[in-house]
């Protein structure tokens, strides 16, 4: 099975403000669905409760410390990204995703084997949730575009 990231990050690797997306960019939002629909998803408590609904078109997948959490019924919790992982596999996913936030990302990264990256560019001088420190240099880029 893949494990891949895909997240949206500015110039200093903010993802977010708030506990929302600090844009809006339809075609970014677009590529996301595309990629992602039919596939696991897996996100930490915050980043699935900051969505008004859980993520249609592919299983949700959270992330909590917190053993007592309770998800509306046909999310799935479990307590770490590697159990997260090990669920999308037994459920027969090929490829899931690392969502998020910036915790989940950090965590995940180690079993990250695909990254779906859109660079965003701007600054958002009052993000309080960034990208881990990844070096994408020497990774293979096997496409691209510019919108």
């Amino acid at each position: 099975m893949i494990v891949s990231t895909i997240s949206a990050l500015d110039k200093n690797r903010a993802i977010g403000r708030a506990n929302e997306l600090p844009w809006n960019i339809k075609d970014d939002f677009e590529n996301y669905k595309k990629i992602t629909s039919g596939h696991c998803l897996i996100m930490g408590r915050k980043t699935f409760e900051s969505n008004t609904q859980p993520i249609p078109g592919r299983t949700n997948i959270v992330i909590t410390r917190n053993k007592d959490y309770q998800a509306p019924k046909g999310i799935f919790v479990r307590h770490s990204v590697e159990d997260g992982i090990k669920l999308a596999l037994e459920l027969g996913d090929d490829e899931c995703f690392i969502n998020g936030g910036g915790e989940i990302y950090k965590l995940g990264m180690p079993f990250v084997t695909c990254a779906y990256i859109t660079s965003v560019n701007c600054e958002i001088n009052d993000a309080d949730s960034f990208f881990p420190d990844e070096d994408f240099g020497s990774w293979d880029r096997v496409d691209g575009f510019h919108h």
